[in-house]
């Protein structure tokens, strides 16, 4: 963007000529060749380069001290998040959630990812690959109803 010399020449002659057919020329919207112009005028050039879209702050992050404080006691310790939090529960009067302290820990490789276990099935009924549409069928009857021979089953 910034080294194609046209497009500069016709950015820097102002808004009247950047209009819907230098939108067409370069396949962008209006609303985005107005942006364009908007961080051309005040920084030249190098405000059309592409810029890192993180926010520059977090103002509900959890405080470092407080980040600190988890770490060193799990460290210490080797508690795991509830108890951690109710142990400074007593020094700082706002703490992050449970999950949060657990985020934090994981952040900082203090946690360990357990193995699960794999399902077992259950063993009186085999799994049924089925194939095709209907082709495993299953009744369940409720209530009374006679069997070949002619006794009644009671469910």
């Amino acid at each position: 963007m910034g080294s194609d010399i046209e497009g500069e020449h016709n950015i820097k002659v102002g808004k009247r000529v950047w209009g819907v057919g230098m939108n067409r020329i370069y396949g962008i919207s209006r609303r985005t060749g107005y942006k364009w112009i908007g961080l051309y005028e005040p920084e030249g050039a190098s405000g059309l380069i592409e810029r890192c879209h993180r926010p520059s702050s977090c103002p509900h992050q959890t405080p470092e001290e407080v980040v600190s404080a988890i770490v060193s006691l799990r460290r210490k310790y080797g508690w795991g998040p509830k108890k951690l939090l109710r142990v400074l529960a007593d020094t700082y009067s706002e703490l992050p959630a449970k999950s949060t302290c657990d985020a934090i820990l994981s952040r900082h490789e203090l946690t360990q990812k357990r193995r699960r276990k794999p399902k077992i099935g259950h063993p009186g009924n085999q799994a049924v690959d089925a194939t095709a549409p209907n082709q495993v069928w299953a009744a369940d009857f409720k209530g009374q109803f006679k069997r070949a021979t002619a006794v009644t089953a009671i469910r």
